[in-house]
């Protein structure tokens, strides 16, 4: 996928959800996937879909900017989470490549 393009995917650990954390996919600047928490099988399952309509295979390079607020409470653990499910996705599609942002450093 091309980044200049926009094609790469978003990922936001959004700490605000009703029931805990939510991971949140955008795409461009559309909201593709919202993924509650749930165990981290299920979660996985979901990115699994996700990818799928997408149309990623696994020969595709796949970009992902990941974010997060490190300050908000409860991000720790799910970060740990998220890299978990990351990392389970990084096994299936070896050219999957993610940086992160800790959005936290530009609050003032």
């Amino acid at each position: 996928m091309d980044f200049s393009e926009n094609k790469n995917l978003k990922l936001h650990l959004d700490m605000s959800g009703e029931n805990g954390w939510t991971l949140k996919f955008a795409k461009g600047e559309e909201i593709v996937k919202e993924i509650p928490k749930a165990d981290i099988s299920v979660m996985t399952d979901e990115v699994r879909e996700l990818f799928k309509e997408q149309g990623y295979t696994a020969d595709n390079t796949i970009l992902i900017e990941f974010s997060y607020n490190a300050t908000e409470s409860g991000t720790t653990s799910a970060y740990l989470d998220t890299m978990k499910i990351i990392n389970t996705m990084k096994s299936e599609y070896t050219h999957l490549f993610y940086s992160e942002t800790d959005v936290s450093v530009f609050a003032g």
